[in-house]
């Protein structure tokens, strides 16, 4: 598939010459040209944006965390229960690459558990460049 780009290039050039140093050690300086893109036509082609859908990615759930000194943790075993500070009625936490994107409840589906969303958290805003 072929697009139709009008292609513009901007030289960059050197606004200052090569230091001593720069001579010494045998630095080169060279002209350097940048194509210029029409954003609107350099959005992703047909059937990629497909591809990108398709894609898994992992969503961690959080129930709860907490903090032991070290000397607690050398005695937990099996039976030991850790106290999360959280009540069971609470909504855990969704999170994205990290980023906590939803609240939701445990729910017991079969055999198995799995949340039920309780609300979508907006993104935070994002400053732009100045």
């Amino acid at each position: 598939m072929e697009r139709n780009m009008a292609k513009a290039t901007k030289t960059v050039e050197p606004e200052q010459k090569p230091s001593q140093q720069e001579q010494q050690e045998g630095t080169s300086i060279k002209r350097i040209e940048f194509d210029q893109v029409d954003q609107q036509q350099a959005g992703p082609a047909i059937g990629q944006l497909d591809l990108l859908l398709d894609m898994e990615v992992p969503i961690s759930v959080i129930l709860g965390q907490t903090e032991l000194p070290i000397h607690k943790i050398l005695k937990l075993g099996p039976g030991s229960i850790i106290p999360l500070g959280r009540p069971v009625d609470a909504p855990v936490e969704l999170y994205l690459q990290g980023v906590k994107f939803a609240e939701a409840d445990l729910v017991v589906v079969e055999d198995g558990i799995a949340v039920r969303i309780r609300q979508i958290i907006d993104a935070p805003k994002k400053q732009q460049d100045r």
